[in-house]
């Protein structure tokens, strides 16, 4: 007998880079999670769980074994798609599994946006620090 999710609940997840509030709902065999501030959400999700390919592979497979879907979305639409109802070669691409589809571009931009926010303040870190490092080791061989 297949599950019959049915339910509805609302959440609050905080996270390094703020809250944000969202809600799931049960309806059949898909439960869908919306998230007012995907950003905040994810932040949270990474702190609390263990992520990456494998685990999202893990629960995706998992999730279409037993014909459930999981579909994340925000306020400019779907993020993800996640179990039985997925099907993409760019999700066997990324975490191994075609059970993981990702949602349309204008949903993932702030996420995407919020990536490489991240990746340049580290690397603007690490370029101060190895210009320090380069000074400072330049100014020992100097006084020799």
């Amino acid at each position: 007998m297949p599950l019959d999710l049915q339910g509805d609940l609302s959440f609050t997840v905080e996270g390094p880079g703020g809250s944000t509030s969202g809600t799931v709902v049960g309806d059949g065999a898909v439960l869908r999670v919306r998230a007012e501030d995907p950003v905040a959400a994810w932040d949270g999700i990474l702190g609390s769980v263990s992520t990456g390919p494998a685990a999202l592979r893990t629960v995706a497979n998992g999730l279409a074994d037993e014909g459930l879907s999981i579909e994340v979305s925000g306020p400019h639409g779907l993020l993800a798609l996640v179990g039985a109802g997925a099907d993409s070669g760019v999700g066997k691409l990324l975490t191994g599994s075609r059970r993981v589809q990702l949602g349309t571009p204008a949903a993932l931009r702030p996420l995407a946006v919020a990536q490489v926010r991240r990746s340049l303040t580290l690397s603007r870190v690490l370029t101060v620090v190895a210009g320090l490092v380069v000074t400072v080791v330049l100014s020992r061989r100097t006084r020799r």
